[in-house]
């Protein structure tokens, strides 16, 4: 647990910064909304629903019994995490779809990563019955990123988190199709699809969501997959957790741990390495939007650990 507390500092680093995205005013109707574009500064008119991402975080730290995090069993955190799912249940499209980028996008990226979110705090709680999310689940079990792995990994794990929340068998059965087109964007060097070709970043993300998948719904087909994805990936990163993007489909840098604390630990010490020397892009160096879910990444890295 010692060595992964690197992880859990990072990210209680950054809580305060998550918490200021959040409208608090419980007397606003955007109450819960963690898009400080839409709701204070009005420079956008519609939610990026992937700033509700935020509510996993908040869901995560409320559990984590740690002298260093000041957020365990927080009653207000705990208002917060409902707050936010509230948001995010009210600024659904009809279909059950969300934005990420414009209006009316009802797009599948944020959908699946929002309610992947939205899933796993509403089961970290014991709250199986407090959203009706029918319509996501079944938006997400009509729609497919065929050329994006990563969010068909995150799509495949919202399928089973709904299948786990409500008992309907067809999100299993979602789920299960889901997991069979993303091992068969599995490329013969071990890589996963993106756009075309390999990124070691996103990898990262397939990964990690391999990793949980994994955790939930053990097979030999999803180890043995994650085992080839990091024997390609493994080549590119130095011994302090760096990667040259040149020639990457996505030009990224980061890495997300929690695949590789799941798959490598060799490769988490390397990543542990680079953050113990500040020299590796981590949760603090990202922007507003892309920083929520690497922070996520890192508590549910240090809580496998722990």
């Amino acid at each position: 647990m010692k060595d992964e507390l690197i992880f859990l500092n990072i990210a209680l680093s950054q809580m305060p910064r998550i918490l200021g995205f959040l409208d608090k005013n419980p007397h606003s109707k955007t109450c819960g909304c963690f898009d400080r574009c839409y709701w204070h500064y009005k420079t956008s008119d519609f939610s990026n629903a992937r700033f509700q991402e935020a509510v996993l975080a908040l869901s995560l730290v409320y559990f984590i019994d740690s002298p260093t995090n000041h957020f365990y069993r927080s009653s207000t955190i705990k208002n917060w995490v409902f707050a936010g799912l509230g948001f995010w249940s009210r600024a659904r499209h009809s279909d059950g779809s969300t934005d990420e980028s414009y209006p009316f996008e009802r797009h599948f990226c944020s959908t699946a990563f929002s309610c992947y979110a939205i899933t796993e705090s509403l089961l970290l709680f014991g709250e199986k019955g407090a959203l009706a999310l029918g319509k996501t689940g079944d938006f997400l079990i009509r729609h497919n990123r065929l050329d994006v792995a990563n969010q068909m990994a995150c799509g495949a794990l919202t399928l089973y988190n709904l299948y786990e929340l409500t008992g309907d068998n067809k999100y299993h059965k979602g789920f299960e199709e889901k997991l069979s087109s993303l091992l068969k964007m599995q490329a013969k060097d071990g890589f996963f699809m993106e756009y075309g070709g390999f990124d070691a970043g996103y990898d990262s993300i397939t990964l990690s969501f391999l990793a949980l998948i994994y955790k939930k719904n053990p097979s030999q087909d999803i180890e043995k997959a994650a085992l080839n994805c990091v024997k390609n990936i493994e080549k590119f990163i130095d011994d302090e957790g760096y990667i040259y993007p040149g020639g990457m489909s996505r030009n990224t840098q980061f890495l997300y741990p929690l695949g590789f604390a799941q798959f490598c630990p060799d490769v988490l010490v390397r990543l542990k390495r680079g953050l113990e020397k500040n020299i590796i892009l981590n949760p603090s160096w990202l922007d507003d939007r892309y920083c929520i879910p690497m922070i996520c990444n890192y508590l549910q890295t240090y809580i496998k650990g722990s």
